[in-house]
C-alpha cells in the first residue's frame, strides 16, 4: 500500500483557511448574514471624523432579556430573522449606498442602521418607515402575541473627542 507524501502547504492552506472562517464568523451572523457592527465601525469613525452628520436607528428586540423567555427560543429566532431580512430589503430600496446596517454582534438581537442626517427631518421619516415596515413584517408571525414589542430609538452621531466612537454608538 502506497500513500500519497503530504506536503507542508496543506497544513498551512487547512490553518488559513480555519482561521479566515473564525474571523469571518466573528464579523458576520450566519443567520442573517449581516454584518456584526465591529465590520462597520471603521467607515462609521471615518466619515464621523470627516465631518459628516450621520444618524443612527437602533433596533432592540430583547426587551431587556426577556423576548426569548417570553416567546420561546424558536419564535424569537424566527423574529430576528424577519427583522434582519425586512431591515437589509429596506437598507437596499430606500438607503443610499454609503448607509451601512449591521447587527450589534454576531447572533445578537439588535440592530444599527446608520444614515446620512444632514436633514434631521429625514432621520426621523426613515425611523418612522422602519418601525412600520418592522410592525407589517412581524404581523405575520403567529406565535408572536406572547413577544415583548420590539424597541427602536434614533439619535444623532458626532464626534466627541473624550469619547471613543463605539463607546458614542
Amino acid at each position: 500500500m502506497t500513500t500519497m507524501p503530504t506536503t507542508r502547504a496543506e497544513p498551512v492552506t487547512e490553518r488559513l483557511r480555519a482561521d479566515w472562517l473564525k474571523l469571518r464568523g466573528s464579523l458576520f451572523d450566519p443567520s442573517t448574514r449581516l454584518p456584526a457592527l465591529p465590520s462597520v465601525i471603521d467607515d462609521v469613525r471615518r466619515r464621523l471624523e470627516g465631518g459628516e452628520r450621520l444618524g443612527l436607528i437602533y433596533v432592540d428586540l430583547s426587551s431587556q432579556g426577556e423576548a426569548e423567555r417570553a416567546c420561546g427560543w424558536q419564535t424569537h429566532d424566527e423574529v430576528v430573522l424577519r427583522v434582519a431580512e425586512e431591515l437589509d430589503r429596506f437598507s437596499r430600496q430606500v438607503l443610499g449606498r454609503a448607509d451601512a446596517l449591521a447587527q450589534c454582534a454576531v447572533r445578537s438581537d439588535d440592530f444599527v442602521l446608520f444614515v446620512d442626517a444632514e436633514a434631521g427631518e429625514r432621520l426621523q421619516r426613515l425611523h418612522e418607515e422602519v418601525e412600520s415596515r418592522l410592525h407589517q413584517a412581524l404581523s405575520e408571525i403567529a406565535d408572536l402575541d406572547a413577544a415583548p414589542p420590539v424597541d427602536s430609538a434614533v439619535a444623532l452621531l458626532q464626534v466627541e473627542p473624550t469619547m471613543r466612537i463605539e463607546r458614542a454608538i
